[in-house]
């Protein structure tokens, strides 16, 4: 299953393609940006495991620019998995936010650093685990009228993220040293245009 991902994430892109503009060159600066998503997460490192599913979830994502092409902000999502006979679990991720966004075409990349921690239903006795990484991805605006007025844009984004984390118990009789992941994203959003 996990080699079917790529070929997934490949074809959103394609698909999403005919709904985008082409590659013109923009003057505007990074605004304020509102996203929400659906997400992925394949356990890395000590934390995998055969009784261990992939988790999956969704989330949403708040970003305000600093600097012409920076923009900081806040991430959080819940994802839900399964260990062995323990249904229903749960993981709640909140991170600060720093993206760099590049190039000047409409299709925007980006490269991300993340920080802050992790949380899980199975420990409620620990209040978390630290996390923290760095992702890269794009943002492909959606040819269509602006949802909120003139001076909005509304896209499709695709991502993809590396976190570490830290140590915690997954059942009562498994302890992880360590929760490192792999974060998938598709998601919809819309920004506010800024003038340089």
């Amino acid at each position: 299953m996990l080699r079917c991902i790529p070929v997934l994430v490949t074809m959103c892109v394609l698909a999403t393609s005919a709904l985008a503009y082409g590659q013109e060159t923009t003057r505007e600066a990074t605004g304020k940006e509102l996203a929400v998503s659906g997400v992925l997460m394949l356990p890395r490192g000590d934390w995998i495991h055969p009784s261990l599913s992939i988790a999956g979830g969704g989330g949403f994502r708040a970003l305000f620019p600093v600097a012409s092409r920076v923009s900081a902000g806040i991430d959080a999502q819940m994802l839900f998995y399964e260990e062995g006979r323990r249904d229903n679990e749960q993981i709640i991720l909140v991170h600060g936010l720093l993206r760099t966004h590049l190039g000047t075409t409409s299709r925007r990349a980006y490269v991300e650093a993340l920080g802050g921690f992790k949380g899980f239903s199975v420990d409620s006795g620990n209040p978390g685990t630290y996390s923290y990484g760095a992702g890269a991805g794009m943002q492909i605006p959606i040819d269509t009228p602006p949802p909120f007025g003139p001076g909005e844009e509304e896209f499709i984004e695709i991502g993809v993220r590396y976190l570490k984390g830290g140590g915690v118990r997954l059942t009562p009789d498994r302890v992880a040293r360590n929760t490192h992941s792999v974060m998938l994203y598709l998601g919809w959003g819309f920004r506010r245009r800024s003038a340089r």
